[in-house]
């Protein structure tokens, strides 16, 4: 898997899969930001047909993503995301990919 935190714009860290030189500091797609505009938790597959790219410019291929938004006092602020190049996203990636959103969103507003 590969781990992507972001703000509304940029993603500003990246971890497993090369996912640092290929993700970091590139711009959030238009298409995720509009599912992030919902304010819910999304999981998403290949199985439901084109998965939208995660950033403007890259070339990531991906067979399954969950994507939790981070929301500090009721501010969409960025985003959590978990990739799979080859297998579904299970319930626990999609709990993990929720609590570090909430996490991240509760220490923003401290």
């Amino acid at each position: 898997h590969t781990a992507l935190i972001a703000d509304r714009d940029v993603i500003v860290s990246a971890a497993g899969n090369a996912a640092r030189r290929l993700l970091l500091d590139r711009p959030v797609s238009a298409e995720v930001e509009e599912l992030l505009n919902t304010r819910r938790m999304v999981s998403l597959t290949e199985d439901d047909g084109a998965l939208p790219p995660l950033c403007e410019g890259a070339q990531e291929d991906y067979h399954a993503a969950v994507i939790a938004p981070i929301l500090s006092e009721g501010e969409l602020i960025g985003m959590v995301a978990l990739v799979s190049q080859k297998e579904d996203m299970t319930l626990t990636d999609q709990k993990l990919a929720e609590s570090a959103a909430m996490f991240l969103g509760r220490q923003m507003e401290n």
